[in-house]
């Protein structure tokens, strides 16, 4: 829930130190054709810990992910309390469930921690 309360800068989300990390969001029993999407950093002294690789993705059984968008060695969230969106780069009128983003290579830091502040989901909600 951290990462849903967008004006709330004491909280955020962390993984482990763990390749493939990963934040997944549930719709439940709606389902979301994404437009775009809007990450967050950190305000701690850990900003370095920010992403810098990651994947976009969407699925409806929790299984099957279709890639929705690939960000490589992305400069925008190099920093404490960073804001930026991001344009889905395949953008598809399929619906899901589920929406994850996954981290595809190191951090700033150099190591796999995930952590960010806020996302925030665009689109059409059914």
């Amino acid at each position: 829930i951290n990462v849903s309360l967008f004006e709330d800068e004491s909280n955020r989300f962390l993984s482990d130190d763990l390749a493939n990390s990963w934040i997944c969001v549930d719709f439940k029993n709606h389902r979301i054709v994404p437009t775009d999407y809007t990450l967050k950093t950190a305000r701690s002294n850990y900003f370095s810990q920010n992403p810098k690789s990651w994947i976009f993705e969407g699925s409806e059984d929790n299984v099957k992910w279709t890639t929705l968008d690939e960000q490589n060695d992305c400069p925008h969230l190099n920093g404490p309390s960073i804001i930026h969106t991001f344009r889905i780069q395949h953008l598809t009128s399929s619906e899901f469930r589920y929406i994850r983003v996954r981290l595809t290579g190191p951090n700033w830091s150099g190591n796999y921690y995930f952590q960010i502040d806020s996302l925030e989901i665009y689109g059409k909600l059914i």
